[in-house]
């Protein structure tokens, strides 16, 4: 079976998307996220853990998207244009959720 490139591009993202994530996700109370005001929470370690599980959607896209376009070449460009919309509509996610954390956790 032909290993093309874009199952190899997809695959070999993956793991820096999951460092990535877990890096959010046990970041504690450091201001890891640069599109939240952390002074604005009473407990920022919760607002981390929440959208670092999130994010750790993406590295899974990716590893579907890359073991697809593995097994099946003829759909390597079909995984990757829809993996772009897909990553977009989580980082999207993600923002809107971290600026939508419900009041009892925001500080007075």
């Amino acid at each position: 079976m032909e290993i093309t490139f874009l199952a190899v591009l997809a695959l070999g993202i993956t793991p820096v998307l999951f460092i990535a994530a877990l890096a959010v996700r046990f970041g504690g109370k450091a201001p890891v996220l640069n599109f939240v005001d952390y002074s604005a929470y009473k407990n920022p370690a919760a607002l981390n853990k929440k959208v670092g599980n999130i994010l750790l959607l993406l590295p899974l896209l990716s590893f579907i998207t890359g073991s697809v376009t593995l097994a099946f070449p003829e759909f390597g460009l079909l995984c990757v244009v829809s993996f772009i919309p897909l990553f977009l509509a989580v980082i999207a996610y993600a923002v809107v959720s971290a600026n939508l954390i419900s009041d009892q956790q925001r500080a007075d």
